[in-house]
């Protein structure tokens, strides 16, 4: 009789279900002022390239230049525009394409005199082709670009109801400016009540209102852009405000900046 051919079970893998891996958002950081307990979206480091090295405490910016995951929150409300006369990145540039935000280069191959009065000009003849309700007028090789959502300071100057929004520092260039006791009466109690040109925000229809009143004051100023800004700070102030507790633009001068960032910055 014959023996039944006994066969050995075939072991199958279980059948899983197929788990797509999705790509790991990195958590995005932010600056964090403890002293006025905001969160500035942009940096103004005068000599930051200099400044990185000689002053190891500014290390921490090289955060805000690495690349992050491509999902900027471009608002076609606002332009930025920026002075570069080179053909390279400036740090400026850096930080915006971290942030996948577009930004529009003035002054290619444009030779600067001292006192940046060519960023008046230029600003001048870029402005009757800005389509946008506010332009961001930031210098190229001292600021960084800390958040992806910049529309946090437009909200701020309509809170303030004011038509620009500038920077604010501690420092009063150029010294001795007349300005100077005007600057420091309006802002009381406050050591960041000083005017500084080199990151504001525009109402871009009051700038085309008044960006004919530039060209006559430049022996006024010297030939000096921010002291320029300041004769208009003084003149239409509160349409013109500064940015004085940080809580969108922050100034960092070094080096006295290092014992400011020891105590009151962070990266959260």
């Amino acid at each position: 009789m014959l023996k039944p051919i006994l066969r050995k079970p075939i072991l199958r893998e279980p059948i899983r279900p197929t788990i797509k891996k999705l790509p790991i958002r990195p958590t995005i950081k932010k600056l964090y002022n403890r002293f006025y307990n905001s969160y500035p979206l942009i940096i103004h480091c005068p000599n930051i390239k200099n400044s990185l090295i000689a002053f190891p405490d500014l290390n921490f910016l090289k955060y805000f230049l690495t690349p992050k995951v491509k999902f900027g929150l471009y608002n076609t409300n606002y332009t930025i525009l920026f002075c570069n006369t080179y053909n390279s990145n400036s740090i400026l540039q850096q930080s915006l394409d971290c942030w996948s935000i577009p930004a529009v280069q003035l002054g290619l191959g444009t030779i600067f005199p001292p006192g940046c009065w060519t960023k008046n000009l230029l600003l001048i003849k870029a402005a009757p082709s800005i389509k946008t309700e506010f332009f961001f007028y930031l210098d190229a090789f001292d600021v960084l670009c800390c958040s992806n959502d910049l529309n946090r300071a437009i909200e701020l100057m309509r809170q303030k109801k004011c038509d620009v929004l500038f920077n604010a520092e501690t420092n009063h260039h150029p010294e001795n400016f007349e300005t100077m006791s005007w600057e420091r009466s309006i802002v009381n109690n406050n050591p960041q009540c000083f005017l500084n040109a080199g990151v504001s925000l525009w109402r871009t229809s009051f700038f085309l209102e008044i960006m004919e009143e530039l060209i006559p004051l430049k022996k006024q100023a010297k030939s000096n852009d921010q002291a320029s800004m300041k004769l208009l700070y003084r003149k239409y102030y509160p349409r013109i405000q500064i940015d004085s507790k940080s809580e969108v633009f922050q100034v960092l001068t070094p080096p006295d900046c290092c014992v400011y960032m020891r105590e009151y910055l962070d990266i959260l």
